[in-house]
């Protein structure tokens, strides 16, 4: 069953799931960092 939403909660819903997946990202990015400049270091 798909719920109706309207433009503003549309607008509020996708702009949560994007800052979401950008700090999900960014994570990732961070992680891999840490690891490069870990095997850099040692």
């Amino acid at each position: 069953m798909a719920l109706k939403l309207t433009s503003s909660e549309f607008t509020t819903t996708l702009s949560h799931f994007h800052r979401a997946e950008i700090a999900r990202m960014a994570g990732w990015r961070d992680r891999l960092d840490r690891t490069s400049n870990w095997a850099i270091t040692v």
